[in-house]
């Protein structure tokens, strides 16, 4: 089974029409083990990493993301 193809966006360009995402930002903030704020320069959004095994990254870290995106549960 193929990998899905990811579209890259920076956050403000984000649509409801997007699925699977790839964003580069900084990590913000960890809010809690699960979930961090990922800032491109553009705009901030929470990342869930409860799929992720290890998540060994701190804060200032610039890292890439690849999910996909929860309209739903955008505060």
């Amino acid at each position: 089974m193929p990998i899905p193809y990811a579209k890259q966006r920076m956050i403000k360009d984000l649509t409801i029409d997007d699925e699977r995402i790839q964003i580069t930002g900084y990590i913000k903030n960890r809010i809690d083990d699960e979930n961090i704020i990922l800032d491109d320069k553009s705009g901030e959004i929470k990342v869930n990493l409860s799929k992720i095994d290890s998540f060994n990254f701190e804060e200032k870290d610039l890292i890439n993301v690849i999910g996909n995106l929860d309209s739903e549960s955008s505060e």
